[in-house]
């Protein structure tokens, strides 16, 4: 996604139809798996987008991270208003049948639960750059730190990640 200007309605669709799954999947996943909240979240993010597309500027960053960035905010809002709502160690799996359940699913099922047991900032970090394949350049403008310290926080939430699904 390479605009850099957000002027136009047309614009706006545009940025919409390159992100609108990618930040669904962001906020789904981190407010506990709810359907209904990353919805509505979801739809907010694209009304401030619009409403606040005169403080977007292309040399502070891209779209894409800034679409992230309003995103992660409105996430924080609501897990502050809703703690209870939004605990992501909620989750309990699918409820799939057993013959439904592939060896894939069975993994990532068994990786989301132990994601879990992360703490949020180390959820964070895994879900932009490993499951919504975001840049480190792009996670460290997101997260508002250095790339480096970045880099090394999302290499530590790996390694303890991995670490967890080997017990």
């Amino acid at each position: 996604m390479n605009k850099a200007k957000l002027e136009s309605q047309k614009d706006l669709e545009d940025i919409f139809t390159a992100l609108n799954r990618q930040i669904y999947s962001y906020v789904f996943l981190r407010t506990g798996y709810s359907k209904e909240i990353a919805e509505d979240l979801t739809q907010e993010v694209f009304l401030r987008v619009w409403e606040k597309r005169k403080g977007f500027n292309s040399k502070r960053g891209n779209i894409k991270t800034w679409v992230y960035r309003i995103a992660r905010n409105l996430v924080i809002d609501e897990y502050r208003k809703k703690k209870d709502i939004l605990n992501l160690n909620n989750y309990e799996g699918e409820g799939r049948g057993i013959e439904e359940e592939t060896m894939i699913n069975e993994m990532q099922s068994y990786v989301l639960k132990k994601l879990t047991k992360l703490t949020d900032s180390e959820q964070e970090l895994i879900s932009l750059y490993y499951i919504e394949e975001l840049e480190v350049k792009e996670v460290a403008e997101i997260v508002n730190k250095s790339y480096d310290a970045t880099k090394m926080a999302i290499n530590r939430a790996l390694h303890k990640l991995k670490d967890l699904c080997n017990e």
